[in-house]
């Protein structure tokens, strides 16, 4: 990796978190004013780099340790949005039950960009809203794994699209929702603390941090490479995906589904 893929990772994480804070002023949350201060000021710190270069690296230092503490296993909320990437309501149940209140579950529903993923087609109502699955934009479809020659899928660099997304335009589609845009930081960031390790070592001294590498110390048991499981029309497919709910939760595998027709597949991530 060179200088000039640091940068690539960095203008990614700077419009998706444009996206986030643009998203979040149309819902009210944000004021357009505050939006604008902080284009200003970033602005103003822009030009006091060019002023005095010799700051950069510790501007740069400054904004991985910010970048470090947003991913998910050093941050509670995005570890909490990781978490919604794909959540029946029986996982909402036993991780956070306070979800299940009507008023709250619409609230995050909203902000998020939550929506049914998959709904169960069986007879019980109970166990079709236990196994109702929700997602934001966040790896949602894909083309047929088993026509490609891979092993695992990380997501963190633009390769991700050509196993989930790979007839998408654009490597910062499909993202628009506040949920699926700060998974994708995540995920940038580990890409650029991982494959860019030489250029970093020239502005961090001592050992670089591998975000990555920590969040999967809580990976669970041994995921397929991949699994076709056809769609949830009988409690054979469910109690498959009931296995491998741990896995998916935590995102070492992920549960999607083809961009057209019924089938659904689990896809090792590492």
């Amino acid at each position: 990796m060179s200088k000039t893929d640091v940068l690539g990772y960095v203008d990614h994480i700077s419009v998706l978190l444009t996206r986030v804070l643009n998203r979040a002023c149309e819902m009210g949350l944000v004021a357009q004013a505050d939006i604008q201060n902080a284009q200003e000021d970033s602005r103003k710190v822009a030009l006091e780099m060019l002023d005095k270069p010799e700051e950069l690296p510790d501007k740069f230092v400054d904004f991985l340790n910010k970048a470090l503490r947003l991913t998910v296993a050093y941050n509670e909320y995005t570890r909490f949005i990781w978490h919604l990437r794909k959540i029946s309501k029986k996982y909402m149940a036993e991780f956070y039950p306070e979800m299940l209140k009507p008023e709250v579950f619409e609230f995050i529903r909203k902000l998020l960009g939550l929506s049914e993923y998959v709904v169960p087609q069986v007879e019980d109502p109970e166990i079709v809203d236990l196994y109702t699955i929700f997602s934001f934009d966040h790896a949602v479809m894909c083309v047929d794994p088993g026509r490609r020659t891979y092993s695992t899928i990380d997501g963190m660099d633009v390769n991700f699209y050509r196993y989930f997304n790979g007839w998408l335009p654009s490597v910062y589609e499909p993202y628009s929702t506040i949920g699926g845009c700060l998974c994708r930081v995540n995920e940038l960031i580990w890409g650029l603390f991982r494959y860019c390790r030489d250029p970093l070592k020239l502005v961090i001294s001592g050992e670089i941090p591998d975000p990555f590498d920590e969040w999967k110390c809580t990976a669970v048991s041994e995921p397929p490479k991949w699994a076709w499981l056809g769609y949830p029309d009988s409690y054979e497919v469910l109690s498959m995906i009931d296995e491998h709910l741990p896995a998916i939760f935590v995102g070492r595998v992920e549960l999607v589904k083809e961009r057209e027709g019924r089938r659904l597949y689990l896809v090792r991530r590492w």
